[in-house]
């Protein structure tokens, strides 16, 4: 068990090999029960359904959609395969990306994608593609899931996604889907109006400095003496909020995107320890 300071996960995904025949919908229903506030459920479908004895992807994207799954990941059981784009055609896996966004679910597609391959990925309007061969620099020898990641291939694999990836289409919203509510997040403090926004602005300039490379152009202005516009884009989708000052707390909200929203509670964890360290009031 974790330690009950610990963060939980932010989403749980279980793939269904040797399952078709085993009652799978009811266990997926079951562990929906038994995950804890927050953490989302992640559908999995095999690419290699067929010779790994795994319900077919069609079967998976229905049963995920009915649960309430956020997310579908294609992906490949066999990880000694020819790889999602040697399994499949890019018409069949169209298909079922097609079939995932029409009931409602964001698509991550993983199955041995080379770096050559991102574009193929990209142009399935994916959410994500997941990697860990194609970034790993002895991705060719022994158990391609013990490799060591590579700093120079990860570079790689982010410019080719960046300069392929086309802007998902929003997934079909559900009937029963609650309005989508921004993240709130309040850190307290006690310093005076005026060097809560000096510490703030001075933050901005060292993150734009700090993470150019990864998010791009951090736009950051003061509309008002205490509220100040964000925003920002990050693993390919954009962020758009505000920062208010007030008189004992700190008050940010922030819009999460698409999937983003799987991952809310990270992110507000993350929130709280920075601007927690930045005034002085960090959580413990």
């Amino acid at each position: 068990a974790l330690p009950d300071h610990a963060l939980g996960p932010a989403a749980v995904k279980v793939g269904l090999a040797g399952m078709r025949d085993r009652g799978w919908q009811a266990g997926l229903t079951r562990l929906r029960a038994l995950l804890p506030e927050g953490c989302g459920q992640v559908a999995v479908a095999y690419a290699d359904f067929d010779r790994v004895g795994a319900p077919a992807p069609p079967d998976v994207i229905a049963a995920g959609a009915d649960l309430g799954c956020g997310m579908l990941l294609i992906d490949t059981a066999d990880k000694h395969s020819p790889g999602l784009f040697g399994l499949r055609s890019r018409d069949e896996i169209a298909g079922w990306v097609a079939a995932a966004r029409r009931r409602g679910l964001g698509v991550v597609l993983a199955g041995r994608i080379g770096l050559d391959e991102i574009p193929h990925a990209a142009a399935h309007t994916c959410d994500f593609v997941a990697l860990r061969s194609a970034v790993c620099s002895n991705a060719g020898e022994g158990d391609v899931r013990l490799g060591h990641v590579s700093t120079r291939r990860v570079a790689a694999a982010v410019a080719a996604w960046s300069a392929a990836r086309k802007p998902a289409p929003k997934p079909a919203p559900r009937r029963d889907d609650p309005p989508m509510k921004p993240l709130e997040v309040r850190i307290p403090h006690r310093l005076p109006p005026a060097e809560v926004r000096r510490r703030i602005d001075d933050a901005v300039v060292r993150a734009r400095a700090e993470y150019a490379e990864m998010v791009g152009p951090i736009d950051a202005a003061w509309e008002t003496d205490d509220r100040m516009r964000v925003g920002l884009t990050a693993m390919g989708m954009q962020f758009n909020g505000h920062v208010e000052v007030l008189m004992e707390e700190l008050l940010v909200t922030l819009v999460l995107p698409g999937m983003a929203g799987l991952f809310a509670g990270r992110i507000q964890s993350g929130i709280e320890e920075r601007l927690g360290g930045l005034l002085g009031s960090q959580r413990v």
